[in-house]
């Protein structure tokens, strides 16, 4: 169980500081070193955004690390704007007069856009200059226009360039439709990312991590409070830093409670993105916390068999959900709580 431990919701920048996932980073590696694109997929808060991080400065000395956030991109502008901010300012500098030639202007830190170029022309003119780089899209299932077009472009770029490399991270839908299920004749059939999964932790790994990490500051724990973090929060990363930053200040019961109070925020808030106002759905979720059949669930939902079925695939695709053949459930104890409040 290699790295150390820092108990903090910011992602990690450095591989050593990355705990427990070394299969799965000597994996991005091996895929990055065949100059392949990946995909870097798994719920909410397990730890993708600090290992793509964490990997473009360990490269940052044989590619240029270009970082970018698709987080609430509307638009083709805000995709041109988020690439453009995203490029280090030395790299800018020394490709100024190459930018002009694409239609972008520079002026200081902002641009303008000659309108003589197409904007989709636009990006791909600027991820083309960028040779020699390792590009993450993280959260790229944020992107919500003219996705497919977006992808297939990236996919020439790479094939044009042999030494660029995309990274792709989500929380899957997005990335898992319009990525991992190319079929037909698009350009990407028969060439998808890499699929890297990240899984929540067994609960003696996630003992281990919290053991580590409060003996760096200090904190003296024993097995029951341990224990009582992971029957409560579950084994997932981010949850278990939640407690990890406030017990190395307060006492075992209120960082228990004020970790989960925000952890439970947090989760409220992704499923009011998945179910909406939808009465149904929300009926579906509470019917699944400790575990329901697909009849039962119809029966109850008043939807057609179509409808339920995409519901729980998509939720399937998210992590929120998981079907033992029997019953489909809820993942996550924290989400499992977020749903019962």
């Amino acid at each position: 169980m290699g790295g150390k431990v820092i108990f903090t919701e910011k992602p990690r920048n450095d591989i050593d500081n990355i705990f427990d996932r070394d299969d799965e980073i000597n994996t991005i590696k091996k895929v990055i070193d065949t100059g392949d694109w990946l995909a870097i997929l798994g719920p909410r808060m397990i730890g993708k955004t600090s290992i793509a991080k964490a990997i473009l400065n360990e490269y940052k000395k044989e590619y240029n690390p270009i970082y970018i956030d698709f987080t609430g991109i509307k638009s083709y502008n805000d995709a041109i704007n988020k690439i453009f901010h995203a490029i280090p300012r030395s790299l800018i500098d020394k490709l100024k007069d190459n930018f002009a030639g694409v239609g972008i202007n520079i002026m200081g830190n902002s641009i303008t856009f000659n309108r003589r170029f197409k904007d989709t022309d636009i990006i791909k003119a600027l991820l083309t200059l960028l040779k020699k780089s390792i590009i993450v899209l993280d959260e790229f299932q944020e992107l919500s226009f003219g996705v497919n077009h977006f992808i297939n472009m990236l996919h020439n770029i790479m094939m044009e360039n042999n030494n660029t490399v995309f990274i792709f991270t989500g929380s899957s839908i997005g990335v898992m439709k319009t990525l991992l299920e190319q079929k037909g004749k698009s350009p990407l059939a028969g060439r998808n990312p890499v699929n890297i999964v990240l899984n929540p932790w067994n609960r003696t790994t996630a003992m281990t991590y919290l053991r580590t990490g409060l003996a760096s500051c200090n904190v003296s724990v024993n097995d029951r409070e341990l224990g009582e973090v992971i029957d409560e929060t579950g084994t997932i990363t981010g949850w278990l830093n939640f407690y990890g930053k406030r017990r190395c200040i307060e006492n075992h019961e209120d960082a228990l409670r004020d970790s989960l109070d925000e952890a439970i925020n947090v989760a409220k808030y992704e499923i009011g993105n998945i179910v909406g106002q939808s009465k149904w759905r929300k009926t579906v979720l509470k019917m699944m916390a400790f575990g329901s059949n697909y009849n039962t669930m119809l029966q109850e939902s008043h939807v057609s068999t179509s409808t339920l079925s995409n519901f729980l695939h998509r939720l399937e695709k998210l992590y929120v959900i998981r079907h033992d053949g029997k019953a489909y459930y809820v993942v996550d104890n924290i989400y499992r709580k977020a749903i019962l409040v």
